[in-house]
């Protein structure tokens, strides 16, 4: 049985269940798991899903850590019966969701059968999340900063300089230092370029340096086919299966490009790392990486007038 309730602009959705108990065949309790979870996958991944149920289990090999809370025994037991305690009740919730459980424990004075103990457990609202826009400034490719690309910029910068000088001179150093800053930022940015991502998004492309014009068109248009084949919808049957094989087509040759153009470029690569000048790059990471490896070994300590270190 599933309730849903709306509370503060939020969707919870609370499951009551009952697993089938000791004794039962295994087919059985299967079953139990199959549907519970085909029920819980109904549920959009928005609505705060709660589930309460009688699993009838414990969860590991022993039965007496089995909370999230620590608590007394008498708070964690959810079932009595012949002078044994256990707990087999829970409330279950999504990972991300755990942060919202404030507390939940059994009210031993409450019953709610001859047997079982009321189980209660106290959830905060999250209200309305809005989400946080990240400005990016963006950043300039100082890396492209040679041959033609520095002459251009070299030159450049010096007109810029001198038809600005010659229409205003600064006599503050200050205001020469910020124009000649400005003007070398302006620059840079037209000749060598800018970067809009992220750091994090960066190093999570790091790879894609042997990407050539070739491999990117191949992947733009297999990107382009699988946008067709989501947006295709449920039309004819023969016409889905032309776009599926349009996709299919798109993605084995990108993926026939991509494995070319990374041969090719690991295969410059070891040609460059034979010559000398590649066995130093190799002797500059190898001790490079040795240094970010090694643990700290020169410890300096302060110490007062009588000798002793300083550890307040």
């Amino acid at each position: 049985m599933s309730v849903s309730l709306i509370i503060k602009e939020e969707t919870f959705t609370v499951i009551s269940a009952y697993a089938p108990h000791a004794g039962l065949s295994d087919a059985e309790k299967k079953s139990f798991w199959d549907l519970l979870d085909e029920v819980v996958r109904g549920f959009p991944a928005d609505h705060r899903l709660i589930i309460g149920s009688d699993l009838n289990g414990h969860i590991g090999a022993e039965a007496e850590a089995n909370s999230f809370f620590k608590k007394r025994d008498a708070q964690l037991a959810t079932f009595h019966s012949r002078g044994r305690s256990t707990q087999i009740d829970f409330f279950l919730l999504r990972k991300g969701e755990l942060r919202t459980c404030r507390d939940c424990k059994v009210l031993p004075a409450l019953t709610c059968s001859s047997q079982h103990r009321l189980l209660v457990m106290e959830l905060v609202t999250r209200g309305k999340v809005s989400r946080r826009i990240r400005v990016v400034q963006p950043r300039i490719l100082w890396k492209n900063l040679h041959g033609a690309n520095a002459e251009t910029f070299r030159a450049t910068v010096v007109d810029r300089l001198s038809v600005e000088g010659d229409n205003e001179a600064p006599t503050d150093v200050d205001q020469i230092w910020n124009r000649m800053a400005s003007t070398m930022r302006d620059v840079a940015k037209e000749v060598l370029g800018v970067a809009i991502r992220t750091s994090r998004a960066h190093k999570s492309s790091r790879e894609s340096w042997w990407l050539s014009d070739d491999v990117q068109t191949k992947v733009a248009l297999k990107q382009t086919r699988f946008r067709d084949l989501i947006n295709f919808g449920e039309r004819t049957p023969a016409g889905r299966t032309r776009v599926e094989e349009r996709y299919k087509e798109a993605k084995r040759e990108a993926k026939k490009a991509v494995a070319i153009a990374k041969d090719k470029a690991y295969e410059d690569l070891y040609r460059k790392l034979d010559s000398k000048e590649g066995a130093n790059n190799i002797y500059r990471i190898a001790k490079a990486r040795e240094r970010r490896s090694m643990d700290l070994v020169n410890v300096k300590y302060i110490k007062d007038e009588a000798g002793q270190s300083i550890v307040r």
